[in-house]
């Protein structure tokens, strides 16, 4: 992808980017907290879950938690198109030391900054697997009817999610020998130990895999556990 001069902001575009302290960094703060709602509703699913094997009353939490975690991708597929149409996906942004408004990033000549291709192909698969995501809970609703396509777009959503989680998981080990410290390198290896107990957890999530249900749900619960610790980890740091 090539680089492409920056335009001049109209007004809509001027309050976008600076009353809104850059880029919308609204969303981005918005898409950060509904990812810690989302980890926190799956742990509570699971947790319902292994609940109920003692008590069937508590196969309430189990179905409130994930209709809440359904009705929130949502949210987050809004937030997620929004960083596609902003540009955010594709380019870099970098935010002024001075202000601390997020302003997008540019070379020397001026130019946007292109974002490292594993990120641009991770932004792409999200926002894929999101609208995939809300159309198979519209369908679980019927409020739309897939068809036949039912089975095949479930595949491609776990699909597109471990290739997420996979680049994520890469890119984390990869980057490991450049951490500047010691801390950082801590927080890099946990958020990767994370990642690929979310890889091991995904097909479990997706109902893949003949398992008792306290095997599945302690594994989506450890994996949860240790998403929200990095998350709060990296929050302190």
């Amino acid at each position: 992808m090539t680089s492409e001069t920056k335009p001049a902001l109209t007004s809509f575009e001027r309050f976008y980017f600076n009353k809104g302290r850059g880029p919308s960094a609204w969303a981005d703060d918005a898409r950060s907290w509904s990812s810690e709602i989302e980890t926190l509703l799956t742990l509570g699913q699971y947790s319902g879950a292994l609940a109920t094997l003692r008590n069937a009353k508590c196969q309430t939490i189990f179905d409130s938690c994930d209709v809440a975690r359904s009705a929130i991708s949502w949210f987050r597929l809004g937030f997620q198109l929004e960083e596609v149409f902003s540009g955010k996906a594709f380019w870099k942004t970098t935010v002024d030391e001075k202000t601390g408004i997020k302003r997008w990033e540019r070379d020397a000549n001026g130019n946007f900054v292109t974002r490292d291709w594993k990120d641009v192909a991770t932004s792409v698969m999200i926002t894929a697997g999101r609208v995939l995501s809300v159309l198979l809970w519209l369908h679980s609703l019927n409020v739309i009817n897939l068809g036949g396509m039912t089975k095949g777009m479930v595949s491609t959503a776990y699909g597109i999610w471990t290739a997420v989680i996979g680049l994520g998981l890469i890119r984390g080990v990869t980057s490991l020998p450049d951490s500047e410290n010691r801390e950082a390198a801590k927080k890099q290896l946990i958020s990767s130990f994370g990642d690929a107990l979310s890889l091991i957890s995904l097909p479990l999530d997706f109902g893949f895999g003949a398992i008792p249900v306290a095997t599945r749900s302690a594994i989506c619960i450890s994996s949860s556990v240790v998403c929200l610790g990095t998350s709060a980890w990296h929050y302190k740091g």
